[in-house]
């Protein structure tokens, strides 16, 4: 599809998603970083689709989200588009395509505002407050990375700051979240590990037909959110998340992704 990008040549053998620091001055001796502090993962949303949304509680049905990937929503969008019978079907199919592609807001979906095409990057830089937190959405599905965040600026580069990343990973099975910074020096502290699978969990809906009666639905999907301390902007130059061998990110123009770290003046 136009606008993603593959991750080849050498300099993405690592398979890394990674998020590029400028050093400043100050800070830019090489002082090795301390290994950064994990809180969670912490389960967000249970992802599920009921067997029958009707005949369950409305309310346990909408704290669920939804297990679908954008490529699978936008092929039954395209496929309701060419078989409309009526004008507001075909009108709303459309309007469901562009708004996976562009990024709007689609309901109950963990890649809700994430385009699936690489088109608004302008819109995918954020500030990181002084000393404070980010967060960076993604979603993976198949051998690929969806992200809101392509690059990130600093309120104050001296000081250390934390991202939190909130990741819904709608393979099955679901895969692991590692950060890992990379101090001035080359050298890495101790990666974060997180895995984003979960035990099978009771979503609150139940299912009835000829094998059960009332029999509690489970999932395995989920939407984690996992937060890392890291060292000031002014000492790294860049954190990577490794991917599984096959995977790539598609949220970049080209090539391997390394949003630039700036400092806001």
């Amino acid at each position: 599809m136009p606008g993603r990008s593959r991750r080849a040549g050498a300099a993405c053998a690592v398979g890394a998603l990674a998020l590029l620091a400028l050093a400043s001055p100050a800070g830019a001796a090489g002082t090795a970083a301390a290994p950064p502090a994990v809180i969670g993962p912490n389960l967000v949303q249970l992802l599920a689709k009921p067997f029958s949304p009707a005949a369950n509680d409305p309310a346990a049905v909408a704290k669920l989200g939804s297990p679908a990937t954008p490529a699978d929503d936008l092929r039954d969008a395209l496929n309701t588009l060419a078989t409309a019978t009526d004008g507001a079907s075909a009108s709303a199919a459309r309007q469901l395509a562009i708004d996976i592609l562009e990024g709007n807001p689609v309901p109950g979906r963990p890649y809700s505002g994430m385009p699936l095409l690489n088109w608004n990057l302008p819109a995918k830089v954020k500030t990181v407050p002084a000393g404070g937190v980010v967060v960076v959405n993604e979603v993976r599905f198949g051998q690929e990375v969806l992200s809101d965040t392509w690059l990130l600026q600093f309120a104050d580069p001296a000081k250390p700051f934390s991202i939190t990343y909130r990741s819904a990973d709608l393979n099955q099975p679901a895969g692991e979240l590692t950060p890992t910074p990379i101090v001035n020096t080359g050298t890495s502290s101790s990666a974060a590990f997180a895995s984003l699978m979960i035990t099978p969990t009771d979503t609150g809906t139940f299912v009835t037909n000829q094998f059960n009666t009332n029999a509690p639905e489970r999932t395995r999907a989920s939407v984690q959110e996992l937060t890392v301390r890291m060292p000031a902007p002014g000492q790294l130059s860049a954190v990577l998340e490794h991917e599984p061998p096959g995977r790539r990110s598609i949220e970049l123009g080209h090539g391997c992704p390394f949003p630039v770290m700036q400092h806001v003046a």
